[in-house]
């Protein structure tokens, strides 16, 4: 992410050059072919430091791009992974009713919650994490 940001922050700066570049062109090829003096004019540089810094600019923009959607993608990954364990930490320490989806209280078993470690219910599938006991 900080790559991307870093890209986005800095390819205005390139745009400005390729811009200073153009103007410094037009304008001493528009002195030259006019015939005016040349004096105070800065010769511009060649047509492949302007291509450089076009194709500059096309790496940079991509590249942040690539970051950025990349990034997006790990962040959304990472949230159905953690979106995943609260429901299936929920779902073993609150169990539901058929009905409604609510907390069944009944089935809790509160004894679980006195001891320093809850007992493990080991017939339920997947029980890896420690939840009281259900009745």
């Amino acid at each position: 992410m900080l790559t991307s940001d870093a890209l986005k922050l800095t390819s205005p700066l390139v745009t400005r050059l390729i811009i200073e570049q153009l103007i410094l062109a037009y304008t001493y090829h528009q002195a030259e072919a006019s015939g005016t003096s040349l004096d105070g004019l800065e010769q511009p540089r060649s047509v492949g430091y302007g291509i450089g810094l076009a194709a500059g600019l096309f790496a940079m923009e991509f590249t942040g791009a690539l970051f950025e959607y990349q990034s997006a993608q790990i962040a959304a990954v990472q949230g159905c992974c953690l979106r995943a364990a609260v429901s299936t930490v929920k779902e073993f320490w609150y169990p539901t009713n058929d009905a409604g989806g609510r907390p069944d209280l009944a089935k809790i078993d509160v004894s679980g919650y006195l001891t320093a470690l809850p007992k493990r219910n080991r017939s339920s599938k997947g029980a890896c994490l420690g939840s009281p006991v259900r009745r």
